[in-house]
């Protein structure tokens, strides 16, 4: 296929061999046979990169170490290589996380949160996939959402949100599962809500004012007496 249809230099690394039997019920095109090569290249665990004007066939495990520079934008694939995708609203360990489910193992290279980008190891048609997968998720998540803001008087933030979100979160087993998303804000002793309804803020705050009650009814308060005749640590 690279020799004779396709006209690729390429060298077959040492203790690369096997036999692979490939039929077509119709002619295939170039851009098809490369695609071929690559889904039978892969399923025997090797892979063809493209170095220095020439096409080297390894196994996959050695592909990136000293062989594969990371290419960005628009371009056509060379055989097995390593993109760079930047991500607009996700962050890049988050995005790893949805992507775990739909890539093969070792094809997430790195998750770069500094620069909100990561690295994707793949032949064409795999980069392909990952890369529309990540178009899928990479969405403003906030668009079309209402959120407040609760500060909190009596509990810490980091206490209620748990407790909210047995009570709303995705596993629980109420009829609003979902509707909610807590996020605590330490600095500011408050919660951050999000709900795709406008009416679920006001259910939100209703929970909230319940759970900052405290018990027993007012709860510990703390007062400050500015001595006028003797010293602090005498009293």
């Amino acid at each position: 296929i690279l020799g004779d249809f396709l006209q690729e230099n390429y060298v077959i690394a040492p203790g690369v061999q096997g036999t692979v039997t490939f039929s077509t019920a119709r002619p295939i095109n170039a851009a098809q046979a490369r695609t071929v090569l690559e889904y039978l290249l892969a399923q025997n665990g090797l892979a063809m990169v493209h170095r220095d004007g020439r096409y080297t066939v390894l196994p996959v495990a050695q592909a990136i170490p000293g062989n594969l520079s990371p290419r960005s934008g628009n371009v056509p694939p060379r055989g097995f290589e390593v993109r760079v995708v930047p991500l607009r609203f996700v962050a890049a360990t988050e995005m790893e996380k949805l992507l775990a489910p739909f890539v093969k193992q070792g094809a997430i290279v790195r998750a770069d949160n500094a620069r909100s980008l990561m690295l994707l190891a793949g032949n064409g048609a795999d980069l392909s996939a990952y890369m529309d997968t990540i178009e899928v998720f990479d969405v403003d998540w906030l668009k079309g959402m209402s959120i407040g803001i609760f500060p909190l008087e009596r509990v810490e933030a980091m206490t209620v949100a748990p407790e909210l979100e047995k009570v709303f979160g995705e596993g629980s087993n109420s009829p609003l599962a979902g509707m909610f998303r807590f996020l605590p804000i330490e600095r500011m002793n408050a919660l951050l809500v999000v709900t795709p309804n406008p009416a679920m803020i006001e259910k939100a705050r209703e929970w909230i004012e319940k759970l900052d009650a405290g018990v027993g009814g007012e709860g510990v308060r703390f007062y400050v007496y500015n001595l006028q005749n003797s010293r602090a640590e005498r009293v």
